[in-house]
């Protein structure tokens, strides 16, 4: 949607259908990944942790298992440290759990066998 004013924004603009989206995402913060501030500080200090080590041990990026595994030139650059998520828990299987539902319906809408959409 573009808008040529202001006015025209705030013509086009539905302001129930954003308070419906605020409202969900308000009810369902506790239960969200997205809003698991311990689990995402846990997994950023193990981040902090793994590149301490490598640099303790004097390690390049070009020695370390991301980077011998990676067959993207684009990823290789980015120097970044890849630490698998060790806690799945219920939330992260709903969430995984929600996304193959999802992909189900789309591949059925779409008559696709994708398994990546």
């Amino acid at each position: 949607m573009i808008a040529t004013s202001m006015e025209d924004y705030k013509n086009r603009v539905d302001y129930r259908s954003g308070e419906v989206l605020r409202q969900n995402l308000f009810f369902s913060r506790e239960k969200s990944v997205l809003f698991d501030t311990a689990r995402w500080t846990k997994n950023l200090e193990k981040g902090y942790l793994e590149a301490w080590r490598r640099f303790v041990l004097g390690l390049d990026d070009e020695e370390s298992v991301e980077w011998n595994n990676c067959q993207d030139s684009g990823l290789k650059g980015s120097c970044s440290i890849w630490l698998k998520d060790e806690e799945e828990d219920e939330c992260v299987r709903r969430v995984n759990m929600a996304r193959q539902e999802f992909m189900i319906r789309e591949n059925q809408l779409t008559g696709s066998n994708d398994p990546t959409i």
